[in-house]
């Protein structure tokens, strides 16, 4: 595996979704291999909104960058750089950490999600909205 491979892990919805790409196009201008993990999708994309849940019916995640940003270039990890990538960078607790997001700052509960809107403007524009 190339050491200067990064991959991705992908989840949520559409405004997740572009911060995970934004993260891989920044780490690609930088010199890095970026690709994509979209394994979320597939083990729990599927009815994840339900009834059980409070809604009217049962919706599905699924990974919408292509339709949104048709002209974003991407790759989609394969199933055994996946598995060789989280058996490498496994942290301290057991477990791979999904990204930088995860950081309480950074969640999307109360003032979290303006943090990452904020951060990502910056990176496109390069000012603050």
């Amino acid at each position: 595996m190339r050491k200067d491979l990064v991959i991705i892990r992908v989840d949520g919805g559409i405004a997740s979704q572009i911060s995970f790409v934004a993260l891989g196009l920044e780490f690609e201008s930088r010199g890095y291999k970026v690709k994509y993990d979209l394994s979320w999708f597939d083990e729990f994309g599927n009815g994840i909104y339900n009834e059980q849940n409070g809604y009217d019916r049962s919706y599905n995640i699924a990974f919408d960058i292509p339709k949104a940003f048709p002209d974003i270039k991407y790759e989609i990890a394969s199933r055994d750089e996946i598995e060789i990538y989280r058996k490498k960078y496994i942290n301290d607790e057991g477990s791979l950490p999904r990204t930088w997001w995860d950081k309480a700052d950074y969640s999307a509960r109360d003032n979290g999600t303006r943090v990452k809107a904020s951060a990502l403007c910056w990176w496109l524009f390069g000012k603050a909205f």
